[in-house]
């Protein structure tokens, strides 16, 4: 993504980054998720693109994976591997666009 910078990442479909990520079909809604954090507001749009937006893209990404990560792996085996999505994501306070990447670390885990 490094070439295609922030004004593509706001202006990308989701497949599209989906694509250029790699990532499995279940995390859409987390990419999507990421695109909205890093495209809220165009005037920030503005800021951000002379940064290094796509490294601000791909760390926020992999910062949003990383909380569910540790935070279902802080759990015990029996409460993470017993509880269903739903549940996990109104108790953990994550947005229903993370279903995805929750179920693969649930998964993965259990």
């Amino acid at each position: 993504m490094k070439e295609y910078g922030l004004v593509f990442v706001c202006g990308a479909k989701i497949h599209e980054l989906m694509d250029l990520l790699g990532v499995d079909d279940r995390l859409d809604g987390t990419v999507k998720f990421v695109q909205d954090l890093l495209c809220k507001d165009e005037e920030e749009i503005d800021a951000l693109a002379k940064r290094s937006a796509p490294v601000d893209a791909l760390q926020a990404y992999g910062s949003v994976w990383s909380d569910i990560w540790e935070t279902l792996k802080s759990w015990s085996h029996d409460k993470l591997c017993t509880t269903k999505l739903q549940d996990l994501l109104d108790i953990l306070g994550f947005p229903d666009a993370l279903d995805g990447a929750v179920e693969m670390a649930q998964n993965a885990i259990c």
